[in-house]
């Protein structure tokens, strides 16, 4: 993403997930923030009742 004159210009990626390695083992802490807190906490019948993991 990139300001161009007075256009906001979205470009995709060239390469997806391209350094998530790299940030993810940076984040050391595991703890989570609020919102993450929040979110987590949200669930619906799916995932209780239906969602296997394999």
């Amino acid at each position: 993403m990139k300001v161009q004159g007075s256009s906001l210009v979205l470009k995709a990626p060239e390469h997806p997930r391209a350094h998530w390695e790299e940030a993810f083992a940076k984040d050391t802490t595991n703890e989570l923030d609020v919102e993450e807190e929040e979110w987590s906490a949200f669930t619906n019948d799916f995932d209780e009742e239906e969602w296997k993991w394999e």
